[in-house]
């Protein structure tokens, strides 16, 4: 975004953010970007603006609208690539995928665990209070 001049070079509060930023998505898809990865971008545009106005550098954020025809993928592990995944993944990667989907954690919740948050008084495999 910093390297679109038109809307890099706003202020914050300036009234025609939100026509700039329909420029850069002009552009963005004149680069052959997919509607997701623009959807991303204009998210952290968003984030940035909330965040202003929570830190008192604006009063209000403009709207920033996502484009339409998201195509959204879900992708279900199966049990074998799941028991593949360790063999070849390096460690800690491959660690913390067995934990993410032995527990169900997010991968969030997995960064913030802390030793002191197990204990193995339960028995052999322990158990992990958050």
């Amino acid at each position: 975004m910093k390297e679109y001049t038109p809307l890099a070079l706003l202020p914050l509060d300036d009234p025609k953010l939100g026509e700039k930023t329909s420029g850069y998505v002009v552009q963005r898809q004149a680069k052959g970007l997919q509607v997701a990865s623009i959807n991303r971008e204009l998210q952290v545009l968003r984030r940035l603006l909330h965040l202003a106005v929570e830190w008192g550098f604006v009063d209000q954020a403009p709207k920033i609208r996502m484009l339409t025809g998201e195509q959204h993928r879900e992708f279900v592990l199966t049990p074998e690539e799941e028991a593949k995944y360790p063999t070849v993944a390096r460690e800690p990667l491959a660690s913390v995928a067995t934990l993410l989907a032995d527990t169900g954690m997010r991968p969030e919740e997995c960064y913030r665990l802390r030793w002191e948050y197990l204990t193995w008084l339960n028995g052999r495999y322990g158990a992990l209070f958050s």
